[in-house]
């Protein structure tokens, strides 16, 4: 990680980068996979990596928000992707939300004084 002169659309201007890109590589991963990555921070102040979006362990060395690289350090993250998350299979949010089974009595009541 180091701020550079990086063409970002039409203009030249300094950015972050990523061993020398603005936009970092595209890295694809599946469930069980691990990832190890190594950042060195060239950016002249402390930074640290947060992966927005990934279910990953907030400890050390995975997605620690607290830990804080600082210049000329370098920090190895590993990553380990949880297996696929499925949903419960037992209908729509609709029909459970908005026609309660009668086996529900409160949910019937609560949906009769509503509607």
């Amino acid at each position: 990680m180091e701020r550079r002169k990086a063409q970002v659309g039409s203009r030249r201007l300094f950015a972050p980068t990523c061993n020398g890109s603005y936009l970092p590589p595209t890295l694809r991963l599946r469930p069980g996979d691990r990832l190890d990555l190594a950042m060195t921070n060239r950016t002249g102040e402390g930074t640290n990596l947060y992966v927005h979006g990934l279910h990953a362990s907030p400890r050390s060395p995975a997605d620690n928000i607290f830990i804080t690289i600082k210049p000329g350090q370098t920090y190895r993250y590993s990553y380990r992707l949880p297996p696929p998350r499925h949903p419960a299979r037992t209908g729509t949010t609709r029909t459970r939300t908005s026609d309660p089974p009668r086996r529900w009595p409160e949910a019937s009541r609560a949906s009769s004084s509503t509607g």
